[in-house]
């Protein structure tokens, strides 16, 4: 069915893995736009800015752990 489950269980089919990694970058990004966030300042930088900075790094760096933990599991099934 092209990617598609038919059990009604989800939309595409995700690893458990990926589904904790999008939860916690949902709910870090959630928590960053929280107004309080905007009034507290670290250096001279508003938090958010900060939480927006790390979003912006994080967010490769949780995927290339994740391509690459997939890749070496691949590697060892291989073997």
């Amino acid at each position: 069915m092209n990617g598609f489950k038919g059990r009604g269980t989800g939309f595409l089919p995700m690893p458990p893995r990926e589904r904790r990694a999008l939860v916690g970058l949902v709910l870090f990004s959630t928590a960053a736009f929280l107004p309080v966030f905007g009034r507290i300042e670290l250096g001279g930088v508003a938090v958010f800015g900060w939480f927006m900075a790390a979003l912006l790094v994080g967010s490769p760096l949780v995927l290339l752990a994740l391509l690459r933990a997939e890749r070496m599991a691949k590697r060892r099934g291989s073997r």
